[in-house]
């Protein structure tokens, strides 16, 4: 009986554990754990709302959701864009993650984790801007529906952009990622993402050119 109390009672610590695990690799998730504390006790007083918390948040309560691989899309494959390809194709992975920080079920902002000299760490906090936008993209797509959003950067043309792969590869479009604008337009189907990235190229171009 004794042996039997104890397993249940080592299953009942185990239990909050469980429920905070994250979906990222185990180094990756560790290092956003360990770096957390360490960026929100880095916030500015009075500084709070930047970082898209609310006056009464407790930065205490915040919690890591499951974080997004980012993946971007490079000039030549922007360039090389066509209506009817898959936009899935034409992306390439990063070593970045966009760890959520959240506050009783919403994203308040990111934690990046990237790898650095070869190890794992978390190495900025914000873009409040783009948690907003990933709340409604949650509300619309949410996970527990089967939806796998996929956050996405042109980087010369300081946007993000949110593919959702379950729904007909639906593209979202947040821009540009240093400014507090709206959303962007969500589009579905071939000639609408066409749309999206297209409009991005004269930009893109005209990033590369002032190099």
């Amino acid at each position: 009986m004794k042996s039997l109390m104890l397993t249940i009672a080592v299953l009942f610590c185990l239990l909050p554990v469980a429920a905070e695990a994250l979906s990222g690799p185990a180094d990756v998730d560790a290092a956003a754990k360990a770096g957390l504390s360490s960026f929100l006790a880095r916030i500015p007083a009075g500084s709070a709302n930047e970082y898209g918390f609310n006056k009464t948040d407790s930065l205490d309560k915040t919690y890591l959701g499951d974080p997004f691989n980012l993946h971007i899309i490079t000039p030549d494959s922007l360039f090389s864009y066509s209506e009817g390809v898959p936009v899935a194709s034409i992306l390439t992975v990063t070593d970045q993650w966009y760890f959520p920080v959240m506050i009783q079920g919403q994203i308040r902002c990111f934690l990046i984790v990237d790898r650095m000299d070869g190890q794992w760490e978390a190495v900025s906090l914000g873009h409040a801007t783009l948690a907003k936008f990933t709340n409604r993209v949650r509300e619309n797509w949410p996970a527990e529906k089967g939806y796998n959003p996929v956050l996405i950067a042109v980087l010369q043309a300081k946007t993000y952009l949110m593919m959702i792969p379950e729904a007909g590869e639906t593209l979202m479009s947040l821009s540009p990622m240093k400014t507090q604008s709206g959303l962007g337009q969500a589009a579905s189907g071939s000639s609408q993402a066409a749309g999206i990235l297209e409009s991005l190229k004269p930009t893109v171009r005209e990033a590369i050119k002032q190099r």
